[in-house]
């Protein structure tokens, strides 16, 4: 079912409710939604009064061991009652949270465009070099071990 409206409105943090990933951290466990949109049951949806806190939580479950915070066996599960924690990583000196929080978002910026130039130079590296290692099928010489041939730099 498409939905069409949406409930909320402005700067929230979303943090993973339940499911295997609250363990394996395969992909990440808390993110920043901006602008109208619609959240199912899923989600803690968390509401910063000061917007340099968003980002600051946004690190702190990113970095957070949740093994004692999580429940259930089969299915692992983040309460409401285990996430309303006091959070004892923060400096109560704002000046000094959006210092911790200015700094986060620049390496975050900075392994964002990494990422990128390693996706374009993978890109432009297709095809454009000579195979690195050519192998040839082991059925081909009767089972024996295949050549390796190196290109060295």
């Amino acid at each position: 079912m498409l939905r069409d409206d949406f409930i909320f409105e402005g700067e929230y943090v979303l943090i993973s409710e339940d499911g295997e990933n609250l363990r394996t951290r395969k992909t990440p466990i808390a993110f920043k939604a901006n602008g109208k949109f619609w959240v199912n049951n899923h989600a803690h949806i968390l509401k910063c009064y000061e917007e340099h806190m968003n980002n600051l939580l946004i690190y702190y479950f990113q970095s957070l061991d949740l093994h004692e915070f999580i429940t259930g066996a089969v299915q692992p599960k983040l309460n409401k009652s285990r996430l309303c924690v006091p959070f004892p990583f923060l400096p109560t000196n704002v000046a000094e949270q959006k210092r911790i929080a200015a700094v986060l978002s620049s390496l975050d910026d900075k392994i964002d465009l990494l990422h990128r130039q390693n996706s374009n130079a993978r890109g432009h590296g297709r095809g454009s070099l000579p195979p690195l290692v050519h192998r040839t099928s082991p059925t081909r010489l009767g089972g024996e071990a295949p050549p390796v041939k190196l290109l060295i730099f």
